[in-house]
């Protein structure tokens, strides 16, 4: 903002609050800065001038920024009323803080006091978990899921729980609206991509056409699909409902048919990571490090230790996760990928 447009915004606004004259003049001049006296000369025809001044604003409009009374031809009037001022309140900010978007003058990190050495924790080295044996009272290998539960009714090879059932259906009903889920995203980016091709530069009317065509049947699949009915419910299961045998126990039961008792994982035999277990090692030796409990999960696994009871508790996702399902697919599919 050139000072004869500053004189002239002030003598505008020389009646309005204190708090209007302080705020929007700062603002106007922090987004002009870089404007020269060949981008605006200045001078304001007299048509866009206020043909009186302004009256003064009433006790309940004390604090306000009074764009309404900006000229028409000054560009601070479109942005802060008009179709820019809407799209800069729809937009998101880039930063989370204005003022965290610049770094910091080295000058004043420099008088910033040196952070104290970490001090690590000391902890024994806790040793690998004791192998789970076969449960007391435990039927021999394979075990049916729903020999797990202690409502389960055998006859021969059939074995039937209520209770096992009821789990199924809940998860059959998730994995449903999931699908549905992925079936409405996938039909949504085909539509997206569709209306991009759509708007090419240098496509002819007739292959233009042609697209428009078909993001509008894809937009018409996309509204056709079934949507999500995930359950409602929360099932939960403590541990008094499993036979005596099979409390207190972890089950693998990723294949129903034969269930078996999961092991804890150890240094011998880990789990799979990304953690560059060598570079902790020798870098442990190098500095002296004496958290050994920390180095320990790092080489088996980390184990919380926590005294949970063991229940299972079966509950759909955060509504958050159907509402904004395909950035949340992109991470889900991300961090589950095999060579992760």
């Amino acid at each position: 903002m050139t000072p004869s447009r500053a004189r002239q915004y002030f003598s505008l606004l020389e009646t309005t609050s204190g708090a209007a004259n302080e705020r929007r003049p700062a603002a106007a001049q922090h987004e002009h800065e870089h404007e020269t006296s060949d981008d605006i000369d200045g001078s304001l025809p007299a048509s866009s001038l206020p043909s009186s001044p302004p009256s003064a604003p009433t006790p309940k409009e004390a604090w306000r920024a009074a764009s309404d009374l900006l000229p028409p031809v000054w560009p601070e009037r479109e942005r802060a009323s008009g179709d820019e001022f809407d799209a800069a309140r729809r937009s998101s900010l880039r930063f989370a803080s204005r003022r965290h978007r610049d770094p910091e003058d080295p000058l004043v990190l420099a008088d910033e006091p040196i952070p104290r050495p970490h001090v690590p924790t000391s902890a024994e080295w806790p040793g690998d978990r004791s192998a789970v044996s076969w449960p007391s009272g435990a039927p021999p290998r394979p075990i049916n899921q729903h020999q797990l539960w202690a409502d389960c009714i055998s006859s021969g090879e059939q074995h039937t729980s209520a209770d096992q059932t009821e789990i199924n259906e809940w998860i059959a009903c998730a994995s449903a609206a999931v699908a549905a889920l992925e079936a409405i995203d996938d039909a949504r980016q085909a539509r997206e991509e569709a209306e991009a091709s759509a708007i090419r530069p240098g496509l002819s009317p007739l292959t233009a056409a042609r697209l428009k065509c078909k993001a509008e049947r894809l937009r018409a699949v996309e509204r056709s699909l079934p949507r999500p009915r995930p359950p409602t419910d929360t099932l939960t299961y403590p541990q008094g409902r499993l036979a005596v045998w099979a409390q207190g126990v972890i089950w693998n039961s990723e294949n129903p048919l034969d269930c078996y008792p999961e092991q804890p994982s150890t240094a011998s035999d880990p789990p799979s990571r990304e953690a560059n277990v060598p570079f902790f090692e020798e870098w442990a030796k190098r500095l002296g490090w004496t958290d050994f409990d920390m180095l320990h999960q790092i080489a088996s696994g980390v184990d919380s230790r926590s005294s949970c009871e063991l229940a299972t508790v079966l509950r759909f996702h955060h509504k958050g996760f159907q509402k904004l399902f395909s950035p949340a697919r992109a991470s889900i599919d991300k961090d589950s990928a095999p060579d992760r």
